[in-house]
């Protein structure tokens, strides 16, 4: 060998060739078997594809790794693409390229639209939610207004009290000014009181009637009770009457003044 331990073109072909030669006689071998057991079992026929594909891929890889190796050895790496699948290592590391920079955009335009999409569903899911507490918000606003609004009035009244306008506060919000006349009923004051008595009357009215009707169906089965208990009332004084009779008619005989039983 005029290179020792260094592999030529010229060898490196013959190996390959050989190595193709092998890979030859190999399937040559594994289709007679397989047709053989395609012959004996078509259940075979299934596990010998299987092993084919196993076995092709078995040697493609094989010689996807030794064609790497040996374009290494030569000193021909990265320039390797008579070898299966191979791919070339960035020829230019740390800087992007134009081809690169397109790939990298349209990557990004690729997950912009997904992204999209995924912020398109949550936006629909958070919309449904925010209807939801949209109005538990409103109600809870209500409520702290409503809290803020009786502070409010509480405090306005104290303020108009501390600065001496007390009791023309008409600013504070539900101020009730006291009576200006305390002891005094002016004729407004007896007309209000006028309407109430009259309001009042009537919802009085209005009572007693359902009293009166209520009272006059009791009597009435008071009245039916009271026609059940004379009733029942006399049979037992009947009863009564006739088990003192023969007792009466007895105590005659007892005392030997029958028949003088007159009483």
């Amino acid at each position: 060998d005029s290179t020792p331990g260094v592999m030529t073109w010229d060898e490196l072909l013959e190996h390959m060739d050989n190595l193709v030669s092998w890979g030859q006689d190999e399937l040559k071998g594994w289709h007679k078997t397989a047709s053989a057991l395609q012959v004996e079992n078509k259940q075979g026929e299934e596990a010998c594809t299987s092993a084919d594909v196993e076995h092709r891929m078995q040697l493609q890889n094989k010689l996807a790794g030794i064609c790497e190796d040996m374009c290494k050895e030569v000193g021909a790496y990265p320039k390797c693409a008579q070898c299966p699948d191979f791919m070339a290592p960035d020829s230019t590391p740390g800087v992007m390229t134009w081809d690169e920079l397109l790939e990298h955009m349209d990557n990004l335009v690729s997950w912009g639209q997904d992204e999209l999409k995924t912020w398109h569903k949550t936006a629909s899911a958070l919309q449904v939610g925010n209807t939801q507490s949209e109005q538990a918000c409103t109600a809870e606003d209500l409520q702290h207004r409503t809290q803020l609004q009786n502070k409010l009035a509480g405090i306005c009244e104290d303020m108009c009290k501390e600065v001496g306008a007390y009791p023309k506060c008409a600013q504070c919000p539900d101020f009730v000014a006291p009576d200006s006349t305390p002891g005094v009923m002016t004729w407004d004051e007896l007309l209000e009181h006028m309407d109430n008595l009259a309001a009042w009357g009537q919802d009085e009215l209005k009572s007693w009637h359902k009293t009166a009707s209520a009272l006059q169906t009791v009597k009435q089965a008071i009245t039916q009770s009271e026609t059940a208990c004379v009733a029942a009332d006399m049979q037992h004084r009947a009863k009564f009457q006739n088990k003192l009779a023969g007792i009466c008619e007895d105590m005659c005989k007892e005392v030997g003044a029958y028949p003088k039983c007159a009483q």
